[in-house]
């Protein structure tokens, strides 16, 4: 049986590292085709060699990158915990990485020792959310790689999460919309311009044209929502800002003895409100176009969150998604030198 190599950066992240830990075993016992090799401290380490687990390598790290950090750290260490652990991608040591460590730590440091597919030069990060649809969801990129990008790079997401939703998510010509301030093809700045023509020039692309954010958990106007990572970024966190407001205002009015009847009568419909937009499910966001893949976890993940981080890698790894996505990528390439040559 060929093992599905998987490696964790088990530092960084603002809970306890047996969180990684245990996240690990539960995913070892879930998944008999895993390896894991997971990149963490010696108390963690100790731990482990007393509980002898089959399929799993333990890598020490003195150091990692907090949250508080910035990219400066990685001139000045060799040694952080996400650095070993990108080590271990770029020396074909593992098929897959997953970190819930600093963001821009993870981003500049993937892309100077794993490097993007050879045909592209920016990757994007993709989540993917709940909508107001039973069992709809809907996937987003970037949400903050790339704060500056081309047309030609905002076609590349499309390429890339196209294949990734239709091959794990077995939906056929997802719809894919370009986010811009209207609709109307005169709006917006030219990389929305140049990336509108060339996806409505690919015509495997289900492309429904320009679309405006306000419609994203509707899931109404397309399946795929792609836009830089400053637009995306912004995006992500007006909707969790709007969420938790929403959240905190109902617990308020909820609490006050006269409407302890009405919430009596209405808790189900909270309690459908609160799982429909539960993050665990989906709680990774993949770096895309990297050579080798990524999935970011939340900073404050819990054992549930980084199960379903683990899991979301392994299962896109055993369906060869991220080399579906490179060939789709070199064949659009060949394309394009072909017509200008």
């Amino acid at each position: 049986m060929n093992l599905i190599r998987i490696g964790i950066d088990g530092l960084g992240f603002e809970n306890d590292p047996i969180v990684a830990y245990d996240a690990t075993k539960k995913a070892l016992s879930e998944f008999p085709d895993l390896e894991i090799t997971l990149v963490t401290n010696q108390h963690v380490i100790d731990i482990a060699n007393q509980e002898h687990l089959e399929r799993l390598k333990l890598i020490l790290a003195n150091n990692f990158a907090t949250q508080e950090d910035n990219i400066n750290i990685i001139r000045t260490h060799n040694d952080l915990s996400i650095q070993l652990a990108c080590d271990l991608l770029a020396n074909n040591q593992v098929d897959g990485l997953v970190t819930s460590g600093n963001t821009g730590i993870t981003i500049a440091t993937a892309f100077v020792k794993v490097g993007t597919y050879s045909n592209i030069n920016k990757f994007g990060l993709m989540i993917t959310m709940p909508t107001m649809i039973d069992n709809k969801l809907v996937w987003l990129i970037d949400t903050g790689a790339n704060v500056k990008v081309t047309g030609k790079n905002l076609y590349e997401y499309a390429i890339m999460i196209n294949v990734y939703v239709s091959k794990i998510h077995n939906i056929m010509h997802p719809r894919i919309g370009l986010i811009n301030i209207g609709t109307e093809e005169h709006k917006g700045l030219d990389e929305h311009k140049e990336a509108d023509a060339l996806i409505k020039h690919n015509h495997s692309l289900n492309y429904v044209g320009f679309v405006e954010p306000n419609n994203i958990l509707t899931g109404k106007d397309a399946d795929i929502y792609i836009c830089n990572g400053y637009t995306g970024n912004i995006i992500l966190k007006t909707l969790e800002g709007t969420m938790k407001m929403i959240g905190s205002f109902l617990k308020t009015e909820y609490k006050k003895w006269f409407n302890l009847f009405p919430y009596a009568l209405n808790k189900h419909i909270l309690d459908k409100l609160k799982d429909r937009f539960n993050a665990n499910p989906w709680a990774g966001a993949y770096l895309l176009g990297l050579k080798k893949p990524i999935i970011k976890g939340h900073s404050r993940t819990n054992q549930e969150q980084l199960f379903t981080c683990i899991r979301m890698m392994h299962n896109a790894l055993k369906k060869q998604v991220f080399k579906i996505m490179e060939q789709e990528l070199d064949k659009i390439n060949n394309e394009q030198s072909r017509t200008t040559n």
